[in-house]
Parts: C-alpha cells; structure tokens; sequence
C-alpha cells in the first residue's frame, strides 16, 4: 500500500484556501488543484509499504505521538517548488515549530529502524495546494507573490494520521489507517 504520515487541515483553513483557489483559479489552465478534501501536510512520505508494515508501524507512532502535547501551527505565507521562475508545486509555508520539527526526527529514526528509508532533502514542512503542468502566465505568479506573507491561519495539531493513498487517472483517494492523538497538556 501507499502510504504518508501527516496532519490534517481544519475547515477554517481549507475554506481560506478554497476562496484562494477560486479567486486564483481562472489565471491559468495549466494547474491541477489539490482536491480540497485532500489537502494535509505530510510529515513524512512512506511510499509502498506492505500491509504488516503498516500494522506495525501504527503500534510503534501510537506510543510515540502520545509522549508529545497538542500544539499549534501558523500557516503563513505562499511559495513554488523548486521556485517561482519554474513552479512545479505552489505550497502554504509552515512558520517553524521545533516540537513539528521533533516529531518528524522521531519518525525518521521509527521509520530507519523498521526499514524505511530517509528522506532524500531536509524537512520543509508545507501544505501543497496545487501541481503546475507548464508554464503559466505572469499574472498567476504575480498573485501567487501577493500572497507571500500572507497568514492563512492557525492550525491546532490535535493527533498525527497514518494514510492510505490510492493513485486514481482522476486523482488520488486518500484514507486514513490509523489515527494517533497527541496527549492533552
């Protein structure tokens, strides 16, 4: 299975992005929007992973996210990988969380000692909200850019997701396979 550790993005968000994207979305043809139900930020990718995997991997981040409290999250700013000249990807940046930062060491090492592999680049955590096929019109980046210090909101991280994504010609389905709450301070 396919599979990606993340945190979910509250309604007040998603309906922030939503105005966004529907202000936005007539600058240009060439971008594929993620599905607003879909939008998460990832902590850590998996890839294809077999089903016991899984299993033992929900015992093993379960103990793990309970040791840290519920915290939250400022969504600021907007930003292109691998830049604005040639977008790929347009993304909501995260301001920088040391105890987001922690969790996702933690899960690092969890991941190395059950077989899994790193991650190639440093953690940078962000919500991806769109994939840009080809180049788009000046008017697209310039308002992309206009949103640069933009506060989208601020997110409370109540629990960690285990999920299940499925490729689709339509997009991906995503499904949650387990579910791990942070402890209450």
């Amino acid at each position: 299975m396919r599979a990606f550790i993340a945190i979910d993005v509250d309604k007040t968000i998603r309906d922030e992005i939503q105005g966004f994207v529907k202000s936005i979305n007539k600058c240009s043809t060439q971008v594929r929007w993620t599905e607003i139900h879909n939008i998460h930020l990832t902590i850590k990718f998996l890839g294809e992973i077999t089903e016991s995997k899984a299993f033992e991997l929900k015992s093993v981040l379960g103990e793990l996210i309970r040791q840290h409290q519920t915290f939250e999250l400022i969504i600021k700013g907007t930003g292109c990988f691998p830049n604005l000249k040639t977008p790929k990807i347009l993304w909501l940046g995260i301001e920088r969380s040391e105890q987001l930062h922690k969790i996702h060491e933690q899960i690092e090492e969890i991941c190395l000692s059950s077989g899994i592999g790193r991650q190639d680049k440093p953690f940078s955590p962000h919500i991806t909200i769109a994939r840009i096929k080809d180049n788009v019109p000046q008017e697209f980046t310039e308002r992309i850019m206009k949103e640069k210090h933009r506060q989208w909101g601020i997110l409370s991280v109540t629990e960690v997701l285990l999920m299940k994504s499925l490729l689709k010609p339509e997009g991906p389905i995503y499904s949650i396979y387990g579910r791990f709450p942070l402890s209450i301070p």
